[in-house]
């Protein structure tokens, strides 16, 4: 299919100079180097944010009452996560330490 641009390249919507390659238009218009997925890394998730989505919310809650009741267990670094006071035991308090983050009126352990 032949096409009237006169030259110019479209790539992403941008218009850009032909003979440029993809990773020199990157460069140029996103003000970046093209990389390898091994030098992103994530933010780790703070203490009472159990599920790791990035907030502390009610899922966070429910998380650790199901690990209380043993309906659904953590895994990973989320029994971590879940020990808001800090004394190494998962149970109601932590439940309750996660809720009054949510309202604002006290912080999780570091």
């Amino acid at each position: 299919m032949a096409s009237a641009n006169f030259g110019i390249q479209y790539s992403m919507g941008q218009p850009i100079p032909t003979g440029i390659s993809q990773g020199e238009n990157f460069a140029m218009f996103a003000g970046f180097q093209p990389t390898y997925l091994e030098e992103f890394v994530l933010p780790t998730a703070e203490r009472g944010d159990v599920n790791g989505d990035g907030g502390i919310n009610v899922l966070d809650v429910l998380a650790v009452v199901n690990d209380i009741l043993g309906t659904v267990p953590l895994t990973g670094d989320a029994p971590i996560r879940a020990d808001c006071n800090g004394d190494e035991e998962i149970n109601v308090l932590d439940a309750l330490g996660i809720v009054n983050v949510i309202l604002g009126i006290a912080s999780c352990v570091p």
